[in-house]
């Protein structure tokens, strides 16, 4: 599989359940599950005291909108980037969230996302 080669559709119906999970991960403040699909490089770049802080204490991280829109996807090497925008439940007069999801095509991996064997966030 070739994840540079799919329609934005196709990415979309891979991508969709992947953000709802991280969705439903940070509104729970279940920060296990936030990076339970994230890449081993990006696990190591993360800053694991200032993300705890984050899911202990920010509103924002805990009141996320479940609906999100779709922006786009970006398309460069062997990565795929889809823009999605969601907004606070709690701070409306803040504006959007602008988040992104980078998806490439995995070598291997022993355990991924049930919803692709062959992605992962990165």
């Amino acid at each position: 599989m070739n994840i540079i080669e799919k329609t934005d559709d196709e990415i979309l119906a891979i991508a969709n359940p992947l953000w709802s999970h991280l969705i439903k991960a940070s509104n729970d403040g279940k920060y296990g599950e936030f990076v339970k699909y994230f890449s081993l490089n990006l696990l190591r770049g993360l800053n694991e005291v200032e993300v705890g802080k984050q899911f202990a204490k920010s509103e924002l991280t805990r009141n996320l909108s479940e609906s999100v829109e779709f922006i786009g996807t970006i398309r460069r090497g062997e990565h795929v980037t889809v823009l999605y925008r969601t907004r606070s439940k709690k701070r409306r007069a803040s504006g959007s969230v602008g988040w992104s999801s980078v998806m490439k095509t995995k070598k291997s991996r022993s355990s991924g996302p049930p919803f692709s064997d062959h992605l992962e966030w990165i």
